[in-house]
């Protein structure tokens, strides 16, 4: 698991855990990761969970451990250096404590983003006081993260988290410090391939709260791709960048999508129903994906859209067009901060394009 921070004294706007694809690996999500952290959403890539014909129910419960220690108190370990986005705020001096957003917290003995009995999905669980001892007062001492300022603590995160070049022996953090008792909401889920079809599955388990889900190239039903490792390539992205990633990333594993993700999966992923709001994209030069089966999945959904993306191929978070769709899914993010109704904020009153 990988952990992108948003620039120091920058508030967090809220917690996206990613679910990487067949044959992808945490690595093959740092710049998405990268750039979601940038726009101030913190951001946990999960490790690749296989499902073979048989294995959902393992399956389902490995991506519901990954997601408790994704929002436990206790941030992972293991973290990416994240460059600030180009039009930062002020920056934040070092020792500094930026304002903090106050965290949701889940109910007694429920890591928050798994549902408890009885809970609504997409809220957290009340009555639980901030002060509990659910709440971590630090990290496991010498937890570096690149790319923050010496000494900033930083909002929505748990204190005592060290910045590159400071101490790290477990000194406390500021008195003034936020305590945190769980991950900044919204909570969104964000799944690429299988890992799209596995957070649909999980959705109709009602294990898991997340306020909202993003499901990139959900494969379709016997969908395959079959050849060498340069055809893979083409059907997954051609961004010459990500290409690149993949193809040096000793981790990734070639020629998983010679074998079509397992029916039992794919018909709980395509029957689920949650209400939570809903953002499907599909590329429209992606074979793997049903365009039909998936058009029927988001008109069947109480709260869904549907976007295509011209000219993407089945790594539509990673092909050419990986920044306006990045945007598009920011914009998402907004939408859902801004509560229900949903409503855009940018309406197109007038254009001759």
């Amino acid at each position: 698991m990988t952990e992108h921070l948003p620039p120091p004294g920058v508030t967090v706007r809220g917690t996206v855990l990613v679910v990487p694809g067949r044959g992808e690996t945490p690595d093959t999500y740092t710049r998405f990761g990268r750039r979601l952290a940038a726009d101030a959403y913190h951001v946990h890539i999960l490790p690749t969970i296989p499902v073979e014909p048989g294995t959902l129910p393992t399956a389902l419960n490995t991506l519901t451990s990954a997601i408790t220690e994704a929002t436990s108190p206790e941030p992972p370990q293991t973290t990416q250096p994240d460059p600030a986005p180009s039009t930062t705020s002020s920056s934040t001096a070092p020792g500094s404590t930026p304002s903090s957003t106050a965290p949701a917290t889940a109910s007694s003995g429920t890591a928050l983003g798994t549902a408890s009995s009885g809970a609504v999905p997409g809220t957290a669980s009340s009555g639980i006081d901030s002060g509990s001892g659910s709440a971590s007062s630090g990290t496991v001492p010498g937890t570096v993260v690149s790319g923050v300022a010496p000494g900033t603590v930083l909002s929505g995160v748990t204190p005592g988290i060290a910045a590159t070049g400071a101490a790290t022996t477990g000194a406390p953090a500021s008195a003034d410090a936020p305590t945190v008792t769980g991950p900044t909401r919204p909570l969104v889920l964000i799944g690429s391939d299988t890992g799209a079809a596995l957070i649909a599955a999980l959705l109709t388990t009602r294990r898991a709260a997340p306020d909202a889900v993003v499901l990139a190239g959900l494969p379709g039903h016997d969908r395959r791709q079959e050849g060498s490792w340069e055809e893979e390539l083409n059907t997954r992205s051609h961004c010459p960048v990500h290409r690149g990633t993949l193809t040096e990333d000793k981790a990734v594993t070639r020629g998983t999508l010679s074998s079509a993700p397992p029916p039992d999966l794919l018909d709980t992923a395509y029957g689920e129903a949650s209400p939570i709001p809903h953002l499907l994209l599909a590329g429209e030069a992606d074979d793997l994906t049903d365009r039909e089966a998936l058009t029927r999945l988001a008109k069947s959904l109480p709260t869904a859209r549907l976007t295509t993306i011209r000219d993407a191929h089945h790594d539509v978070l990673n092909d050419t067009s990986h920044r306006s769709v990045a945007a598009e899914i920011v914009t998402f993010l907004e939408t859902i901060r801004d509560g229900f109704p949903l409503r855009p904020f940018l309406n197109t009153e007038s254009s001759t394009w």
